[in-house]
């Protein structure tokens, strides 16, 4: 067997190779993985890898100018298709990882008690952490389904932090709220995920979710549920 270092380009492993046109545009960004051969050294198979996908036929034809003009008799095999459905599933799951990760997904925290630094213009809090990503920018309500305002700043010795994870205790300033209007200390509030967002979750991404979030998410749709019993159902076409 021999491995081809670096993944080399198709006419760069085949420079003498004679072809149309169009197979040099076809082939042009192509990479070989590697060649292999059996122990006869009678069978040759060329690996392939490619971000687009090449015809069957293409493939064929190809197969046979490699055979004519570098092999003679040599029996040559080009494989393409599995590296180019391997590129393609990871190209999915990259897509799939990188909407998982727009998503908002189910956080909550608790006011820690007599941690109130600023009562309004924003609000600024001790909080805890219970379940979930906080994240700057994210919208929050309170056990009423009602919105407070939205996470302007969160900072720990000084630090500012985009956010933050379960069991951190931070600084948190929130935009629009009002201690002691919008909610108490001691009180939980919930990051306010779109209907959208939730339905993205309790279809495709449930078995993501970790048990904190999982648990959280159950009762902000509680919490949802009160104001709108509908709330996060599917339709008929969905």
């Amino acid at each position: 067997m021999e491995q081809i270092k670096n993944e080399k380009t198709f006419f760069h492993v085949f420079p003498t190779l004679k072809v149309e046109e169009e197979f040099k545009v076809l082939f042009a960004d192509v990479e070989v993985k590697k060649i292999t051969t059996n122990s006869g050294r009678d069978f040759l198979h060329v690996h392939l890898k490619s971000h687009h996908l090449i015809p069957k036929k293409k493939i064929w034809q190809m197969e046979q100018r490699i055979k004519e003009q570098l092999f003679g008799t040599s029996s040559v095999k080009l494989q393409i298709l599995e590296e180019y459905e391997e590129w393609v599933k990871q190209k999915q799951e990259d897509k799939k990882k990188s909407f998982y990760d727009a998503i908002i997904k189910p956080a909550k925290f608790v006011s820690l008690p007599k941690l109130v630094f600023r009562q309004s213009k924003p609000a600024i809090i001790g909080i805890e952490s219970l379940s979930g990503t906080l994240k700057q920018g994210q919208q929050l309500i309170n056990k009423d389904g009602h919105v407070v305002g939205s996470i302007a700043s969160m900072e720990d010795k000084g630090e500012t932090l985009p956010d933050i994870s379960r069991g951190q205790r931070v600084a948190m300033a929130i935009k629009d709220a009002i201690v002691g209007k919008d909610f108490e200390e001691g009180d939980e509030l919930y990051v306010d995920i779109p209907e959208k967002h939730y339905k993205y979750i309790e279809r495709e991404f449930k078995d993501k979710l970790t048990e904190d979030e999982f648990e959280t998410l159950y009762e902000f749709l509680e919490i949802k549920r009160k104001q709108d019993p509908d709330w996060g159902s599917f339709g008929l076409f969905e």
